[in-house]
């Protein structure tokens, strides 16, 4: 099910996903949808996408099922109003059970959600304060009058939990993760020093604000303990009153900083989400222009993606195949053949074999798209995706030796990711039927290539190649069962 609601998501065919939904059961929904959440070859953003696609009377159970990660990605992604939605038809021993699981930011966008019944309700059970959802981790033995302790100043306001010692504090960190951390720097055993470095040693706690209580006045003291990433320091003895304000104000830093961070990644979402249009619009483009050459596209790009990891795999080329270079290219392959919306129908579409001189117009397609691309290059940045998208469709037909076009570039004066994509198109040119020619058997075409090695192609590229044909010859395979159905 997993593939089949993949390939409609890749065919934007959202109605026959909905209809899939509408057959399954709320559990089963949720464990085809944490799948999506658990597979790295997937886009995140994908996954709020289709749980938009529930039907409203099933979204909350949906919800209900899924793991803790997968509800926190799924609640940063949520609008205000889709998140109250979903909070409002949960029952409340739900809501309670994934408030236990989420930080601080979350649990107050959840609490904030619920109507006032159920936020009464949510802060009765887990002893929260009267409209509150948040934490503090402090230590007992810490006064800031003679009859207070931090707890007994804090506990009307907050939920406090208290630690008296190092070990104590890392134990119960392990578990939880407060919204603020209040820290004497007098401690048994490991002072408050010490212990600050061990929490920020911990992943959970590394961004959590912490407060030094101290009843010293040294000025070295402060500086050493702002350099570890203390966020402030209260000298005791203090009012109740203007501690409770000094805590106030970092946790409205914090509750900033953390939607701050969500801001960014709406627009980062937002921003790939138009990439991933305007690449489905221009393949759509060149599919209504020519069938041929879309499904041709898809094709290579999928060859391009299989020798790309390969290559990685084997460290053949590590300082230049990173994760993020992985990324550009395997968004910008799909375009290498974008040029031929430049070319005449007669030519393009011509049911026979080309002339010399209609082969020659035919190259200038490899110049048409590299020159759009690059027109978009200088609008967008070097940085972009389309960078490499432009090497692609400007180079994909040079070949090692020199002999290939349009600039007649040679070995490692191709763009890498020119050099790789080259054996994947040649591979899909050979593997397929055109008006001219019958396509060739997986083995012919592999053989073909590799009579080509240094010539044509980039020998490492190719040495990757011969250990992996059985892959391309599955993905060919695939390919050939999807046109049959």
């Amino acid at each position: 099910m997993f593939n089949t609601v993949l390939e409609l998501l890749k065919s934007r065919n959202y109605k026959a996903i909905r209809e899939i939904f509408m057959d399954m059961n709320e559990a089963d929904v949720a464990a085809l949808l944490q799948q999506f959440y658990d597979d790295h070859e997937v886009e995140k953003y994908e996954l709020p996408l289709l749980f938009r696609l529930l039907n409203k009377d099933v979204a909350a159970d949906v919800f209900a099922y899924m793991d803790s990660d997968t509800q926190m990605m799924l609640i940063n992604a949520f609008t205000d109003k889709e998140l109250q939605e979903i909070v409002d038809d949960l029952y409340l021993d739900d809501t309670v059970d994934i408030i236990e699981e989420m930080p601080a930011n979350v649990v107050a966008r959840i609490i904030k959600s619920a109507d006032a019944e159920t936020r009464k309700q949510i802060n009765q059970i887990l002893k929260y304060p009267k409209d509150s959802a948040g934490s503090i981790m402090t230590t007992e033995y810490v006064y800031l009058h003679r009859s207070y302790t931090a707890k007994e100043a804090l506990d009307d306001y907050y939920n406090v939990v208290t630690a008296n010692s190092c070990k104590m504090a890392l134990r119960y960190l392990e578990k939880h993760t407060p919204d603020i951390i209040l820290l004497d720097i007098q401690m048994p055993e490991v002072d408050g020093f010490e212990t600050l470095k061990a929490i920020r040693s911990l992943p959970q706690t590394e961004d959590t604000p912490i407060i030094f209580l101290t009843a010293q006045d040294n000025v070295a003291d402060e500086i050493h303990g702002l350099e570890l990433g203390a966020v402030d320091y209260i000298h005791k003895p203090l009012q109740p009153q203007i501690m409770r304000m000094r805590i106030r104000t970092q946790l409205d830093l914090a509750h900033y900083q953390d939607h701050l961070e969500e801001i960014i990644m709406q627009k980062t979402e937002q921003v790939a989400r138009v990439e991933t249009a305007l690449l489905a619009s221009l393949n759509d483009l060149l599919e209504i222009r020519d069938g041929m050459t879309g499904s041709h596209v898809r094709r290579t790009a999928k060859y391009f993606e299989i020798l790309l990891n390969a290559l990685d795999k084997a460290h053949t080329f590590p300082d230049a195949i990173t994760p993020d270079y992985k990324v550009r290219l395997l968004r910008g392959a799909p375009l290498h053949d974008l040029g031929k919306v430049g070319i005449s129908d007669n030519t393009l579409l011509k049911p026979s074999r080309l002339s010399p001189e209609e082969m020659e117009f035919m190259r200038q397609h490899s110049t048409f798209g590299g020159q759009a691309l690059t027109h978009a290059v200088e609008i967008v940045g070097e940085d972009s995706f389309l960078s490499d998208a432009r090497d692609m469709a400007y180079y994909h037909h040079e070949k090692w030796d020199g002999s290939g076009y349009p600039k007649g570039l040679a070995g490692e004066d191709i763009p890498l990711s020119a050099r790789i994509l080259a054996v994947a198109d040649v591979y899909d040119a050979l593997t397929s039927q055109r008006s001219y020619k019958d396509a060739f058997s997986h083995e012919k075409a592999v053989s073909i290539l590799l009579d080509e090695d240094g010539t044509s192609f980039d020998p490492r590229i190719m040495q990757v190649f011969r250990q992996i044909t059985d892959e391309f010859a599955q993905a060919k395979a695939s390919f050939s069962s999807e046109a049959k159905a």
